[in-house]
């Protein structure tokens, strides 16, 4: 069974840690279902994130072109939070007087079960996927031409990097038989090393 699950994740992620206060400066495109979306950015200053409409070859002809735009966004937004969460609402106006909207950053147990704003879910999911985005960066440094182990107790080690040469002529053989109770990750496909790097930071 396929699920309905919205899939998010960014590509071109561009952070500025020196800018970054309160929150993470960045900017990135974001992809829905490998298909690109949006540019997500936040300046660091704390405020919340900021959705842009991908600007065509040339840019807009006209004010009511980029408004139209902008509006497809939004509608697109909020198909994708009630693919995530049924009970999303666009608004606090569309919230039923005897109910209480619920916001949150990370709680995700809540995003499936309460009433949330279009925008908090997306903000959320777009969260996820900046983690994971950045995990992803680290992880591919650390995997070039080192060896990297996880143990049973979900502990990471890795190697220093070691010259090209030596990669190439059993490197990895020699550490596979020296320590054959342990996972190297550099064997594991990416999404698993990844998810089990994520994890073993947690």
């Amino acid at each position: 069974m396929t699920s309905n699950k919205p899939n998010i994740t960014l590509k071109g992620l561009k952070i500025a840690q020196f800018a970054s206060e309160e929150t993470l400066c960045f900017e990135a495109t974001v992809y829905l279902d490998g298909k690109a979306l949006c540019i997500a950015s936040n300046q660091g200053h704390g405020g919340s994130d900021r959705y842009d409409t991908l600007r065509p070859r040339g840019g807009f002809k006209s004010g009511e072109e980029a408004g139209a735009a902008s509006r497809k966004l939004d509608e697109e937004i909020h198909k994708i939070a009630l693919r995530f969460n049924p009970n999303a609402v666009k608004s606090y106006d569309d919230v039923p007087k005897d109910q209480k909207p619920f916001e949150l950053d990370d709680y995700d147990r809540h995003m499936a079960e309460d009433i949330v704003t279009t925008w908090s879910v997306f903000e959320f999911l777009v969260g996820n996927a900046l983690t994971r985005a950045q995990y992803e960066k680290d992880l591919k440094r650390l995997l070039t031409r080192r060896a990297v182990f996880i143990n049973d107790a979900g502990e990471i080690s890795n190697t220093k990097q070691v010259p090209k040469v030596r990669w190439e002529n059993g490197f990895l053989d020699a550490l596979r038989a020296k320590f054959p109770d342990e996972t190297l990750m550099n064997d594991l496909p990416f999404d698993e090393a990844l998810d089990r790097f994520m994890g073993a930071a947690s």
